[in-house]
């Protein structure tokens, strides 16, 4: 039998949609299992990255009424929310170079 041909290997370093870390935070979310298996499932060595766009939309998804079901977090629970995210070493902050504001402007 042939033998298959060899999987690329996938980044270790993974962009976060705001989507999925507020399905993966937040357990009453019907989501919640399907992205907390997945994370599981990552092999050694991957890292899930937060840039600031997907921070700011995570914290306001954890402190909007209507997304948290009538019971939204105040903005210093939401903070220490994320920052216990923060403290999974599977999960870091993708900070921006220092000339991204130079080239968005331009």
């Amino acid at each position: 039998m042939p033998s298959s041909p060899p999987r690329t290997p996938l980044p270790t370093d993974v962009l976060a949609d705001p989507g999925f870390l507020f399905a993966l935070a937040n357990e009453r979310h019907t989501a919640h299992a399907i992205a907390a298996a997945w994370f599981d499932r990552q092999a050694a060595g991957f890292r899930l990255r937060i840039c600031r766009m997907v921070q700011i939309s995570f914290l306001r998804l954890l402190t909007h009424p209507t997304a948290m079901d009538g019971s939204p977090l105040s903005s210093p629970d939401a903070w220490t929310l994320y920052a216990g995210l923060l403290a999974d070493p599977n999960i870091g902050f993708h900070h921006e170079p220092s000339s991204l504001a130079r080239a968005w402007l331009t």
